[in-house]
């Protein structure tokens, strides 16, 4: 998903809203959870960002190939002898890196910060081909018979699947999810 933000494919992320609400939204854009309207209202803001955000983007990297072992607090930024490297860039000879996994990377090393454009709240499978499409998914990933035809949908459908059925989040549940559309700044 890295090279289809880079690449300018991808402009949305879904989440899952948890705990999985029943939900009613005001006039305002906001959203109660339904039975907490007429108590003590308690207004739920999406916790990945609000429009205006400024979000930065973890992601796999490596370092210069004899600093390999260095750990990560120990790389200090405009060092010299460091030359940081990102998987998803084209070009790169992996064999030559120790891959450090995304949630390692600190935050100077982000080469990729996103702007909240917009928040909203549907059920995954409300999702339209225009919005499938903004995910950044690849059509070739997302044939599995014969007779399949590219669909931006249906490929998204499978990776949502790939990633969230395990945790109890499947396509078929068709859960609450916030809707974060981004810009590339």
């Amino acid at each position: 998903m890295v090279q289809a933000i880079l690449d300018g494919r991808k402009t949305q992320t879904r989440r899952v809203i948890k705990p999985q609400p029943e939900l009613l939204q005001f006039g305002d854009g906001t959203w109660v959870w339904k039975g907490e309207q007429d108590r003590f209202p308690q207004i739920r803001e999406c916790p990945y960002g609000q429009p205006g955000d400024r979000l930065w983007v973890r992601e796999t990297w490596g370092n210069s190939p004899f600093r390999n072992s260095d750990k990560p607090s120990d790389i200090k930024p405009n060092d010299p002898e460091s030359r940081i490297v990102y998987k998803a860039d084209p070009f790169i000879n992996e064999s030559h890196y120790w891959w450090r996994p995304s949630i390692h990377m600190p935050r100077w090393m982000s080469r990729i910060t996103l702007e909240v454009v917009s928040v909203r709240v549907e059920r995954v499978q409300h999702i339209s081909e225009a919005d499938a499409a903004a995910e950044g998914v690849d059509l070739s990933c997302g044939l599995s018979a014969k007779n399949d035809y590219p669909n931006f949908k249906r490929t998204y459908h499978q990776l949502w699947n790939s990633i969230n059925e395990k945790r109890g989040y499947s396509w078929e549940s068709n859960p609450w999810v916030w809707v974060i559309e981004f810009k590339r700044v």
